[in-house]
């Protein structure tokens, strides 16, 4: 029996957006054409499939107005911005093939403007070039040295007041 087509809900929202705003047809035609088409019978990309989290140290949310939460990492971010941790995906295209994961939580924040550290020393930044794997490893390997050293991981909106002065200091001391 043939697999359902499917898409991904990135594109399936941003087509969703198009149509919303009246866009011209040709321009929607333009965006879909945009995307690798499937081979007859590829089917959909596989997403790479992760193994169970494992534990994360606790973390703190650091508010634009100062307030503060503590908590689990991933229930930090299902909290703050009500979605769950693995909704989005990353993919990365090379040739005719295509690589999908879920962005680490890191990744989460971080794509929501936030800045995230385990106690003042910034998490990893994953490249663009960076398969799945090398991405889990590179979390994986900051979660274990956090954990290892007993650090806990926080989190700064980039409205908290803390960060706007430390800002501020820094623009100060530039322009001297």
């Amino acid at each position: 029996m043939a697999e359902t087509p499917c898409i991904y809900k990135g594109l399936a929202d941003i087509l969703i957006m198009f149509v919303r705003q009246d866009q011209e047809p040709e321009f929607i035609e333009k965006v879909i054409n945009s995307f690798p088409i499937c081979k007859e019978g590829d089917g959909p990309a596989k997403a790479t499939t992760r193994a169970p989290a494992e534990m994360w140290p606790d973390a703190v949310y650091y508010d634009k107005d100062g307030s503060t939460k503590e908590g689990s990492f991933s229930g930090l971010f299902k909290e703050i911005y009500g979605a769950a941790v693995t909704e989005d995906m990353i993919c990365r295209y090379w040739g005719d093939k295509q690589e999908c994961r879920s962005p680490s939580t890191v990744e989460n924040f971080r794509n929501r403007g936030d800045i995230v550290k385990g106690n003042g020393e910034p998490a990893p930044a994953a490249t663009e070039g960076m398969s799945a794997g090398q991405v889990e490893r590179l979390f994986k390997t900051w979660k274990n040295h956090l954990i290892a050293d007993n650090m806990k991981i926080h989190i700064y909106h980039p409205d908290n007041p803390d960060i706007k002065k430390a800002t501020e200091t820094v623009k100060k001391k530039s322009e001297k």
